[in-house]
């Protein structure tokens, strides 16, 4: 089928089918809904891909809707501040860190399915006890709900590392097209308190083109490979 002029073709026959219904009076956005159904353990990645359709006239772009399992593989291109990194921003966050977890499904008062699951391994590291809830009124069964409870745990409970990194376009091995979202590689950068050398995956990259001359600029977004797996 499609959607506002994006074509969503069928799943590969590896997807698990998971049947899901929604009412009208919910007005879920299909969006959301996708993105719902992925949040979930082993759940899976999805994006729109625009490509230009060959011989089309006036010249015109397709946009489909891909799903993968996950999107990206072991890149094997190396992120080095010595060789191919123009700038690199580093942070580690922890402002929505969560080692207990609730998921409020279906049901009013006493009849409302409540999951809960939570990391004892924190609390042995040091930290409190730190809780977070999530309200899912769509979901009844609890299986999926302890999927759900599963997700936002493992999202939760580590603080994960966000790295911004501007690459040299004209690197053969950081040029446009060496690399796409999902992709796990390797960042190596040393300077001063900056000691790293270690897998992220990428969560989104820029392209900026300069309109007075053919240079190029790209940046790209990357965190932490265990939040996203």
């Amino acid at each position: 089928g499609s959607i506002v002029g994006i074509s969503c073709p069928a799943p590969s026959p590896s997807f698990v089918p998971i049947t899901k219904e929604w009412f009208g009076y919910e007005r879920k956005g299909v969006a959301q809904a996708i993105e719902e159904l992925g949040n979930r353990e082993d759940g899976f990645d999805f994006g729109v891909e625009s490509t230009w359709i060959a011989g089309s006239s006036p010249p015109t772009i397709a946009n489909e809707v891909k799903f993968y399992t996950p999107k990206g593989t072991h890149a094997e291109v190396v992120f080095d501040l010595d060789a191919n990194l123009l700038r690199l921003s580093w942070q580690q966050k922890a402002q929505k860190f969560a080692n207990k977890v609730y998921v409020i499904g279906a049901g009013q008062a006493e009849d409302t399915t409540l999951v809960q699951t939570q990391s004892t391994g924190s609390w042995l590291e040091g930290y409190p006890l730190l809780e977070t809830k999530v309200t899912r009124k769509d979901l009844e069964d609890t299986t999926e709900i302890s999927e759900v409870a599963s997700r936002e745990l493992q999202l939760k409970s580590q603080l994960y590392e966000v790295l911004q990194l501007e690459v040299d376009p004209k690197s053969i091995e950081t040029k446009l097209g060496s690399f796409t979202t999902g992709d796990i590689a390797r960042v190596r950068a040393q300077r001063g308190f900056i000691d790293i050398d270690k897998f992220y995956r990428i969560m989104s990259y820029d392209v900026w083109v300069q309109e007075d001359s053919n240079e190029e600029k790209i940046s790209i977004d990357m965190s932490t490979v265990e939040a996203t797996e």
